[in-house]
This record gives structure tokens, C-alpha cells and sequence, in this order.
């Protein structure tokens, strides 16, 4: 665990194709938030849950509510970075339950003063729910959603970025749970 990490699981989206609240529904006989918590409980020393969904506040973690609606999930993670009580903040999509706590010790091992540091798949595909953020970040996610900016590779685009290339074999890791289908995958 690292003391200087704060994990933030962002539980908060609209879940449409879903039907239901993507973070509670059972995948692999657990709830997608349960399977989020395995993943960053090993590497922060805190955990938030990004979600205005006071039954997520059954799990035990504090819960932070976005201060922008509907804005995406760079609502979430500026909620997040808001009351981190650490500098640095792995942020997880609760509907990726395959992504390893390895890749957040690679990116905390990574850091070297960036606002962010984000995996790319050596196609270009970027992955900014499962990345690495300073708190001193959250000013730029306020401003821009104040200004309506809210696709996350323009908010991306007003700071320091490293990106740090996933290995093929690793790209799967980030599949994404975005309809029932899925959960049988």
C-alpha cells in the first residue's frame, strides 16, 4: 500500500445500456464495486467511491457526490480530487474489473511530478478512467467543466501528461462491463 495514494472508483455513470447501476451488479459473483476495491485496495492507502448512490456508503468507504451534473466522469474525478486527503489519486471505472494492481504500481513507480499519468494502448487508444492524477489537477477538471468541456482527452489536452505505454498482452485489461452481454464475457 502506498501511503500517498488515494483510490478513486468512479461508480457514478448513468449505467443506460446497463439498465441498472453498473457497480452493484454481480460479474463473476461479485458486485463490479467489489471487484474495484480488490484492484486499489492494495495500492491506496484511501479509497473514495464516486457515486451519488448513498447504498455504495455500504461498503464502508466515503462516498463523494459530482459537483457538476451530468458532465461525465470528469465530474467524478474532479469530485474526487476535491477531498483526496493524498496527493496522488489512481482512478478506476468501476465497470473495468480485469485492470491489475500492478499497472497503478507501475504508474505510481512511473510518477515524477506530472498532473497525470495515463495508459495508451500501442494503437492510441487512451485510458484516462484507469490513470494516475494530482490533486493539483482538480482546477483544471473544474474549469473546464464550468465551461462545458466535458470529453476527457480536451480536459487531457490542458495538462501535464505522461503516457505510458500498455504492452499489447495488457490491453485487455480495460474491457469494459457495459451491458448484461458483457457479464458473461
Amino acid at each position: 500500500m502506498n501511503e500517498a495514494v488515494t483510490g478513486l472508483i468512479l461508480a457514478g455513470g448513468h449505467s443506460r445500456r446497463m439498465g441498472t447501476d453498473k457497480g452493484l451488479v454481480a460479474y463473476k459473483g461479485l458486485p463490479l464495486v467489489e471487484h474495484a476495491l480488490r484492484i486499489l485496495k492494495p495500492v491506496c492507502a484511501e479509497i473514495i467511491i464516486a457515486s451519488s448512490n448513498p447504498v455504495y456508503g455500504d461498503f464502508g468507504f466515503r462516498l463523494v457526490s459530482d459537483r457538476f451534473h451530468n458532465a461525465g466522469p470528469g465530474a467524478g474525478i474532479e469530485a474526487g480530487l476535491a477531498v483526496a486527503s493524498n496527493p496522488l489519486v489512481a482512478v478506476l471505472s468501476v465497470d473495468t474489473p480485469h485492470v491489475l494492481s500492478a499497472l497503478y504500481d507501475r504508474l505510481i513507480q512511473r510518477f515524477a511530478g506530472e498532473m497525470a499519468l495515463v495508459p495508451k494502448h500501442g494503437d492510441g487508444y487512451l485510458e484516462p478512467l484507469c490513470a494516475l492524477y494530482q490533486v493539483s489537477a482538480q482546477p483544471i477538471f473544474a474549469q473546464s467543466l464550468r465551461a462545458g468541456v466535458f470529453k476527457m482527452s480536451d480536459i487531457l489536452r490542458q495538462m501535464e501528461v505522461t503516457w505510458v505505454e500498455v504492452f499489447e498482452n495488457e490491453k485487455n485489461q480495460f474491457y469494459n462491463i457495459n451491458t448484461r452481454d458483457d457479464l458473461n464475457q
